[in-house]
């Protein structure tokens, strides 16, 4: 299956509270259905294409269903070339809407992403004539994934309608990811390419009446285009945890859950006639199906069992009367055994074997897993595809495997295999791995349970504060009646699936008060779950109003050092004012705004700047700029290539879908892609580049956004990546050479390059032919690592349909220079991708420092506007004709932080020969930012349970960040970063340490993050801003106790054992109230290596101190301000000191759960390995 990986800054007023509707906006407001304006537009539909790649297919795959088409479509686009229109529908209310054309469709569904709706919001889909009418979808519905699919509608054509509270559009993150175009109806089956076979038993015979509970476990889904089936299963805690039971063939991936919606009770209401013409012909799934879209998050999967688990993220509708299938993960051997499944994706039916069955361990081929339970032959009823993943019962009725696939069919009576339960129960041995975890959540034991019906689930009302204000705790309660008291809440304050917070023994009404960093809209999502079990959801959109500091102008730069001309250069200092404007709807508290020399991550250029990635790849276009050239290389020597037939299509020619792996790439040193060394590519017919074979070279979707086709990690060199075919003539070529033809834009000019080659190829659009003979190539540069697409003769859309760009080899980024983009590739251009280690003079950065770096703001009120100027210092190192650039990172203040990367300044410094480079300028440049007193805890007391220890090794500022992860589990980064005294900054490293060995001690460190360190006004005040795991966030940090206040020796400072490298203790020595007080922090390791702390306080510098660990708030996550009430004991150390600088340290330290592992050492040496402080 394909994956899809392609926080929400708003102004939270008073939003007025829309009554839930039944009918579409439009007719609401007596519009007409068709909003007049430019639509989504799919390609004509290919079907006999599909349907031939189909026609071999069984069932170890899903059954396709529909062609996925990227859309790629904002509802944030205002511009003139923006698909729909926007209407003013009343005081209160704005109306979106577009219409969908997918000629030749079926039916159409599409995947929403982002998807993330203010409260009042709604968003529906319907068909043509508006008689199938999905929706309303509303903040209730707001995915942690941020992205949502719909079930479909009839037809080649659809109409989505959002309806927006006026005050709330910045609020609203929403756009069209994908348009599902449908060749095989899931809406009644009648088209001419598929339907179930009619020796299939429909459910409503009387065979099903042993088995009516089991036959409600189980539902039809759909996933990216395909189908399959899956059933609810029982745990041993009886809660009704929303767990579905399927095929890893069919779900294997967190992007294949987002994508899953459930039909349930999709069952013929009559028994007919199996064998008879009326059990072969498919009935409407509208009126006969209970459409449950939101998704679905994946627990576990185990390929050599086939078996997936997942758990559906919203509730199974009431009408379902759904039960929760019992299981046994017993090893004996089913004397019988009953199926029930959606054979070709129709209505429910049920199987009967009534043999023995046979494990096996060993898999024909094309039946997916080797683990299976082997049906020989069904006495009544068969499988199809689109039963994959379906349940197989024993004959005490409970769950033992499910469908990887096999032979059987109405036409031949042949054998079915089941992905063994028994198997996956233990799986790959981790909790991603093995189903354990999930279906015995208590470590029972039990070797099988029974199913259970539907429960009598609590009535959960959540309210929220609608004055929220970011840096201040605000109120959320929640009012629980019904069920079976006293109950347990689980707070996601966040909406990221993880509990942040959970309060027991509730008897009516609860409450918390989390205060938020930053304007923003989330969502909300309490889980009441009552005495017996039975749990209930409630969720809303949050917003919280905040301080929002963007720039609003630049004035023109002046030299303030220099030569006198109007040009920068090295070696000069400029002035730079700037404007700064609170955009937002809440004051900052004596903010900052910070600033920094380079291009900040967010910040992209365009035209001769070129546009940039979140790497630091840069491209620009022939058309734009002379740094890109336009010269084909002459591959007439070159032997074409015979590609082989791609590995996930089973009747396709391989000019049409194919591929040749391993062909070499880098000369006589790897390839550098991204952080990535390439020695080999795989070269599809489809006009793009792999670097990861099995991608089979048959993905002919293009794809906006990241793709990973059949669900393999690959990186990606697209070109001119389309639905292509070799024509007649027509050749994939790939040569090496030693010295390139076309010399490289940037670096030597004498390099080796390897050329890849496609001519002749017509691209797919309709009816199956292909057309134009299109030839382009693509340049990869031995030394330079440069990356040229050049485009000889265009395709018959000049690349109009094509997605152009690169892919990182793990997916985490993505290049779409083009996709989807008129005229993307004209003939005779050329496209090129820059290195960020090998920019050319017209994209390098020369080195700029920004002098006081962060400038201070004072109080600034909504609307309120600040003037400050940034003085830059050009290096004198820096490269004539490179660009000077310096930009603006955010603001942050006492209560919060806001991020508005931009570009205050980004020029081309004068080429060699025009240059002046001035050396008198240094002087200026005064030593402001003298290193910080050694040893100090700096922390934003708004954010206790958050800081950063920070110490300086002669030159280098260091920090020991402790913090949390997004589960609220303690956790610990070392940050360094050299310290530069002209500008009070010090860029940084985020690095996280983990123990690799016990014994001998062993540690490694990987860098996950960027920061940046900047003096405030003196040195009690620090700015920290960072970017890590994709998001940028600030804090404001001030010391925690004074720098005088402390005894005499003084042991503050960071400790450690000289033969333990690679954890360590914090200690800051302080007196309060006259009294000598110690902190203590232990730097140590879980179970799992994973870096964990703990926390004491003690009277003395010396002798036992207890310790905790604290479940706390990650660096950009909101924070519970008494955390410090609900300590968790981790036993205790024991510390001594022969010297100021040396000393022992005897550890017992327990890590509570959630945590496990132990920490003992017994008289160990410590030394500091800080500057030792001074005592004043």
């Amino acid at each position: 299956m394909k994956r899809y990986t392609c926080g929400l800054w708003l102004a939270a007023l008073s939003i007025p509270v829309l009554v839930m509707a039944t009918e579409l906006p439009s007719q609401r407001y007596q519009l007409a259905l068709d909003p007049a304006a430019r639509p989504v537009q799919t390609p004509v539909l290919n079907a006999e294409k599909a349907l031939a790649e189909d026609a071999l297919a069984d069932k170890g795959a899903p059954l396709r269903y529909a062609i996925m088409h990227k859309a790629a479509v904002s509802l944030a686009d205002r511009s003139k070339f923006a698909v729909g229109r926007w209407d003013e529908v009343d005081s209160h209310f704005d109306l979106w809407r577009t219409r969908i054309d997918a000629p030749g469709a079926v039916s159409i569904d599409l995947a929403l992403k982002p998807f993330h709706l203010p409260q009042g919001a709604e968003v529906w889909l319907t068909d043509a004539a508006g008689t199938l009418v999905r929706g309303p979808y509303t903040a209730a519905d707001n995915p942690k994934s941020g992205e949502f699919w719909t079930p479909y509608v009839p037809g080649d054509v659809a109409y989505l309608e959002v309806l927006v509270p006026k005050r709330a559009h910045d609020q609203l993150q929403l756009g069209i990811l994908s348009v599902q175009q449908a060749y095989r109806s899931i809406e009644s089956g009648d088209s001419p390419f598929a339907k179930s076979g009619s020796c299939n038993v429909d459910v409503a015979c009387p065979e099903g009446n042993n088995y009516r509970d089991q036959i409600n476990a189980v539902a039809r889904y759909s996933i990216g285009g395909g189908l399959c089936t899956g059933q609810l299963v029982n745990n041993t805690a009886q809660d009704n945890k929303r767990y579905l039971s399927t095929a890893n063939h069919c779900i294997s991936t967190q992007s294949d859950a987002n994508s899953l919606v459930a039909y349930w009770k999709y069952e013929n209401p009559t028994c007919r006639t199996p064998g008879g013409s009326a059990s072969g012909m498919p009935i409407n799934a509208s009126g006969n199906s209970i459409a449950q879209a939101g998704g679905a998050t994946l627990r576990a999967t185990y390929p050599p069992a086939d078996t997936t688990l997942v758990e559906l993220n919203t509730a199974v509708p009431t009408s379902a009367n759904a039960f929760w299938l019992g299981w046994d993960r017993g090893d004996t051997v089913p004397a019988s055994a009953v199926g029930i499944h959606h054979p070709s994706g129709h209505e429910k039916r049920i199987s009967f074997e009534n043999q023995p069955l046979l494990s096996t361990d060993v898999a024909p081929s094309g039946v997916p897993g080797e683990k299976h339970w082997h049906v020989s032959g069904w006495d009544l009823g068969t499988t199809e595809q689109g039963s994959s993943g379906s349940v197989l019962l024993n004959p005490q009725k409970r769950l033992v495997g499910v469908l990887s696939g096999g032979a059987a069919s109405c036409d031949y009576n042949f054998d079915d295999y089941y992905g063994r339960l028994n198997v996956a129960w233990e799986g790959g041995g981790t909790s991603a791995t093995r189903v354990k975890d999930w279906l015995d959540p208590g470590s029972t034991g039990a070797t099988a349970i029974d199913g259970k019906s539907t429960c009598l689930q609590p009535t959960v009302t959540l309210t929220l504060d609608a004055n929220a204000r970011a840096g201040t705790t605000a109120l959320m309660s929640v009012a629980i009646s019904g069920g079976t008291g006293p109950y347990s809440v689980d707070w996601d304050i966040d909406g990221d699936g993880n509990s942040d917070r959970r309060t027991t023994g509730v008897t009516g009404t609860t409450s918390v008060q989390p205060a938020y960093p930053s304007r923003r809209s989330t969502t909300v999502v309490v889980n009441v779950i009552d005495a017996t079990g039975c749990s209930a959801v409630a969720s809303q959109a949050f917003s919280l109003r905040g301080p929002q500091l963007v720039v609003t102008s630049n004035d023109s730069a002046s030299e303030s050092c220099g030569d006198g001309d109007s040009n920068i250069e090295p070696g000069e200092i400029w002035n730079l004012p700037v404007h700064i404007n609170n955009a937002g709807d809440d004051q900052i508290t004596d903010g900052y705004a910070v600033f920094t020399g380079g291009t900040a991550v967010g910040v992209s250029g365009s035209g001769s700047s070129g546009v940039s990635d979140n790497y630091g790849y840069r491209a620009l276009a022939s058309a734009t700029s002379s740094s890109c050239r336009y010269q084909p290389v002459d591959m007439s020597g070159a032997s074409a290539l015979m590609p082989s037939v791609g590995t996930h299509v089973t009747n396709a020619g391989a000019n049409d879908e194919g591929y040749v792996a391993a062909l070499s790439v880098g000369g006589a040193s790897p390839f550098r892609f991204y952080d990535r060394d390439i020695t080999e590519l795989m070269m599809s017919t489809n006009g793009y580049l792999s670097t990861n074979a099995a991608d089979g070279g048959d993905d002919y979707t293009a794809a906006c956004g990241v793709d990973a086709h059949q669900g393999v990690i690959d990186g990606r060199v697209q070109v001119l990546h389309d639905d292509l075919v070799i024509q007649s003539g027509g050749s994939l070529k790939h040569q090496h050479f030693g010295t390139c033809p076309r010399a490289s834009d940037a670096g030597s000019t004498s390099q080796g390059c390897t050329v890849f080659e496609w001519r002749n190829m017509g691209r797919y659009s309709s009816g199956g032919t292909a057309t134009g003979s299109a030839v382009f190539q693509t340049i990869l540069y031995d030394q330079s690592y440069e990356i040229v697409h050049q485009y000889v003769t265009a395709d018959p859309t000049s690349g109009s349909n094509a997605s152009i760009g690169l892919q990182s080899p793990d997916e985490s980024i993505r290049f779409d220079y083009k996709c989807d983009s008129a005229n993307a590739a004209p003939s005779a251009t050329a496209l090129c991708f820059f290195h960020p280690t090998a920019l050319p003079a017209a994209l390098a950065e020369g080195k700029v420092h920004v002098v006081s770096a962060a400038s201070a703001l004072g109080d600034l009120a909504v609307a309120g506007s600040a003037n400050v100027t940034v003085k830059a210092y050009v290096d004198p190192a820096a490269q004539c004709g490179s660009r000077a650039v310096v930009s603006y990172l955010g603001g942050v203040g006492d209560n919060a932080y806001s991020f508005a990367p931009t570009s205050v300044l980004d020029v081309a410094m004068p080429s060699a020969g025009n240059c002046q480079v001035a050396t008198q300028c240094a002087a200026q440049v005064q030593s402001i930012g003298a290193l910080p007193q050694p040893g100090g805890l700096y922390l934003n007391f708004n954010r206790s349970g958050n800081g950063q220890n920070l110490f300086n090794y002669g030159n280098i500022l260091s920090s020991a960040w402790f913090t949390g992860k997004s589960d609220r589990t303690p956790v610990w980064y070392i940050v360094n970063g050299e310290w530069n005294p002209a500008l009070a900054q010090a860029p940084a490293s985020i690095l996280k340490v983990t123990r690799t060995s016990s014994a001998p001690f062993t540690t490694a460190v990987t860098s996950v993050g960027s920061a940046q360190f900047t003096r405030g006004d003196d040195d009690s005040v620090y700015i920290n801003t960072w970017e890590f795991n994709g998001v940028w966030a600030a804090d404001k940090l001030s010391r925690a106790f004074s720098p005088t206040a402390v005894p005499n020796p003084n042991h503050s400072g960071g400790w450690f054992n000289s033969g333990q490298s690679g954890w360590g203790v914090v200690i800051d020595e302080h007196i309060v109230n006259s009294q000598s007080a110690t902190g203590f922090l232990g730097y140590i390791f879980d179970n799992a290596n994973e870096p964990r702390w703990a926390l004491g306080e003690a009277t003395g510098s010396s002798g036992q101190m207890p310790l905790n660990a604290y479940l706390v708030h990650c660096p950009s996550c909101p924070v519970f301000a008494d955390f410090g009430s609900f300590p968790l004991p981790a036993g205790n150390i024991t510390r001594s000191y022969q010297s100021q600088t040396t000393g022992t340290l005897d550890t017992a330290i327990v890590l509570p759960a959630p945590l496990s592992g132990s920490w003992t050492r017994n008289a160990l040496p410590i030394q500091m390995v800080t500057p030792p402080p001074s005592t004043p």
